[in-house]
């Protein structure tokens, strides 16, 4: 299994950097900046406002965006950006069956473990194979997360939203009861121990919430030994480590320490000031900053004691999707201004780890993030075949109802581990 780390990223970002800074300055091809009429290529992503919401806080990639088509008249190439919705799965449905119509956008925002669904199922394009620029993509990238988006030798997509999970906390909640945070979140163990409960009594309510959580639980079953697929695509969560990591956090819904409303009702809770501990990816940081009245802090994810942590990325690659020769060139153009020095300073404020050969600052509260990068994380599981995100969504269920007791954590592990491996053929 692949390990990244801060440490390897260290010592191959000298060498990139050199490299990268030569592609820090956007320049375009001749053949496109030629054309009267500028090339549109569509970008679908989550990051923009969905139809029907209101824009309460613009994101970066909106600057980002709007700093390329600046240059359109110079570029002959436009960005129209497309969100119809905040959710990934949602995101690739749609665009599955635009595909199918021959319509579809030309960039799309693909999670890590869904790369097998898209190239499998939504003809998403090797950009190796449609485009001579790769070797100038690559040398603006840190070359440790180029692997993540290689599959047959081909690189699938550029890098681009690079995560973790991490926990968010209301440290005012914690200064009132006299409880210091790391009382309760170093150990899996110490949210049952006597300062949880303190905090616990304090609130009047849970503590944690964990929902939609079938991407945490990966790093939960890794820092216990355990795994959720291994390197031959054979499901495995029905090992001892994994069964048991899935039971502790069932024994917190058992002592009324995990939350057990829909996630959109513990944001609101934590953002509210009554849920003390919410777990989301580094990239909700400035969202969840600006939308708080309280002291937030950032955590990493417990351990289990005596083990080391090992979480998994997370985010998403931006994938090629056009079938169009003179649009796939549009779209590298793109994808290599996205990370020159003066795009990326917008995109990190995002709060997203560093992705590329570029020096940039650690933005308060990823910490965390960093934290886990250093003890060495693994790519997210890549579901296998064209119904990977069925599958995906399949151990989600299960998750949640292991963490519900809906069923026990023996039994939902077994189950699901079987129907998975007879659907896949193992």
């Amino acid at each position: 299994m692949t390990r990244i780390s801060r440490r390897s990223f260290a010592k191959s970002a000298a060498v990139a950097a050199a490299v990268g800074a030569a592609s820090s300055r956007f320049v375009m091809p001749a053949t496109i900046a030629a054309q009267n009429a500028p090339t549109e290529i569509v970008f679908h992503h989550i990051w923009g406002t969905p139809p029907g919401t209101k824009e309460e806080h613009r994101d970066p990639i909106m600057d980002v965006i709007d700093l390329f088509n600046s240059n359109e008249a110079e570029t002959g190439i436009r960005v129209v950006s497309r969100t119809d919705s905040g959710s990934y799965a949602e995101v690739l449905q749609k665009t599955q069956a635009e595909m199918a119509t021959g319509k579809g956008p030309d960039i799309v925002s693909v999670p890590w473990a869904n790369i097998n669904w898209a190239r499998e199922g939504l003809n998403m394009r090797p950009l190796n194979e449609v485009s001579d620029q790769i070797d100038a993509l690559q040398a603006g990238l840190r070359p440790d997360v180029i692997p993540l988006v290689t599959v047959d030798d081909q690189m699938w997509g550029m890098p681009y939203a690079f995560s973790t999970p991490i926990l968010y906390l209301n440290r005012d909640l914690f200064d009132e009861a006299g409880i210091n945070p790391d009382d309760v979140l170093n150990e899996w163990d110490f949210l049952l121990g006597d300062a949880a409960m303190a905090l616990r009594e304090h609130v009047g309510g849970p503590l944690l919430d964990l929902t939609d959580g079938q991407w945490p639980a990966q790093g939960i079953a890794q820092s216990n030994g355990g795994r959720v697929m291994n390197d031959d695509n054979v499901f495995v969560m029905d090992s001892a480590e994994t069964i048991a990591a899935m039971d502790k956090i069932a024994e917190l819904d058992r002592e009324g320490i995990l939350n057990r409303s829909t996630r959109a009702e513990a944001s609101a809770s934590f953002v509210g000031g009554t849920l003390p501990v919410f777990y989301a990816s580094v990239a909700s940081l400035k969202g969840l900053r600006e939308q708080s009245q309280f002291n937030m802090e950032t955590h990493t994810f417990p351990v289990f004691t005596g083990k080391p942590r090992q979480m998994s990325c997370g985010g998403s690659f931006l994938g090629m999707f056009s079938q169009d020769a003179e649009k796939q060139q549009a779209v590298m153009e793109y994808l290599k201004f996205s990370i020159t020095k003066e795009a990326y300073e917008l995109w990190n404020q995002r709060g997203y780890m560093n992705a590329t050969a570029l020096e940039m600052p650690v933005v308060p509260g990823q910490e965390p993030s960093y934290a886990h990068l250093e003890e060495g994380i693994t790519p997210e599981t890549p579901w296998p075949t064209a119904r990977g995100g069925e599958y995906g969504a399949m151990w989600a269920e299960t998750v949640a109802r292991i963490w519900t007791n809906n069923i026990s954590a023996e039994e939902g592990c077994t189950q699901i581990a079987a129907e998975l491996n007879s659907l896949v053929g193992n």
